[in-house]
């Protein structure tokens, strides 16, 4: 049987509202393995594409001076505050860090000094463990590191500005 084009319009827009929600629900309960393996999508080295529009770029940890100056600094690189943020010290300890896996709202997370335990974690030792173990699961991870002798995190102007520059939204704005 073959379907007018109008009818076609009609099922598409039943069936992507549906796996919209499906997407939602999996995301939402830690179960985003099992809907790509029911589905048979996988994701080697290709990340999903970037809408600089909507997506943003989270400041996790704490900055080393005012935050206004950060902004300043995001902007003088095209990317708009609006597309931003931040995350303290103090607030990451509340962070519940299941919920930026494959998270479609984040495109990365550019990390400064957070604590080492935050919430959501399960079994893993600590944040960046979990994200630079399964890289995949998880927006792109920059650290802001101090200067390349050390390994210590520290958000500086300089280092917040360079960090920006090594984003997936950073690139995806360039592209544009």
């Amino acid at each position: 049987m073959s379907y007018s084009l109008s009818e076609l319009t009609s099922i598409k827009s039943k069936i992507f509202a549906k796996i919209s929600h499906e997407i939602e629900l999996a995301n939402r309960n830690n179960e985003m393995n099992e809907l790509l393996d029911k589905y048979g999508i996988t994701f080697e080295e290709e990340w999903m594409p970037i809408n600089t529009r909507t997506y943003r770029i989270m400041v996790l940890g704490e900055l080393a001076g005012n935050k206004s100056d950060y902004i300043i600094a995001a902007k003088r690189l095209g990317i708009s505050e609006n597309n931003l943020e931040f995350v303290s010290y103090v607030e990451a300890k509340h962070l519940n860090a299941a919920r930026l896996e494959y998270s479609d709202y984040y495109s990365d997370i550019v990390l400064g000094p957070i604590p080492h335990k935050v919430s959501g974690m399960g079994d893993t030792s600590s944040l960046v463990a979990a994200m630079e173990h399964e890289p995949k699961k998880y927006p792109k991870l920059v650290k802001a590191i101090a200067n390349s002798s050390s390994e210590q995190l520290k958000f500086s102007i300089t280092t917040f500005k360079d960090c920006l520059t090594k984003t997936r939204y950073y690139e995806a704005l360039i592209e544009e």
